[in-house]
């Protein structure tokens, strides 16, 4: 299993180009910055793909986020500006936005806001 980084197009990019001038792997995998292996699965791509097209990475599959990452912002923002808001307030002052929660546990741990919610089940 791989570390779950996504390579956005530039990367692949500068994989498929110096593997089209000749450039060995290990190569280009200095060059990039990344593992040999991760650029010897692009380059397969490539070559499954008929050499002509850069591949482009596939959507990645699982389950969905529970919360967008808007709500995520909104009560991390919060959270910043007043560490001592409770949960209750935290609803309050956003209805629309937590209908679904029932519960936010939160902690701050090395100045980062960790918020757990906890939905009704539908």
């Amino acid at each position: 299993m791989g570390s779950g980084k996504e390579l956005g197009r530039d990367t692949i990019v500068a994989i498929i180009t110096p593997y089209k001038e000749g450039y060995k792997c290990k190569d280009i995998a200095t060059r990039v910055g990344i593992g040999v292996q991760q650029v010897q699965k692009w380059i397969k791509k490539f070559r499954d793909g008929g050499g002509e097209d850069i591949p482009t990475p596939k959507p990645r599959s699982g389950r969905p986020r529970k919360i967008q990452n808007r709500t995520s912002k909104v009560i991390k923002r919060q959270l910043d500006k007043n560490p001592t808001l409770t949960a209750r307030k935290l609803k309050e002052n956003n209805p629309a936005l937590l209908q679904d929660v029932f519960l936010i546990i939160y902690s701050k741990i090395y100045n980062i806001a960790v918020v757990v919610l906890k939905f009704f089940p539908s």
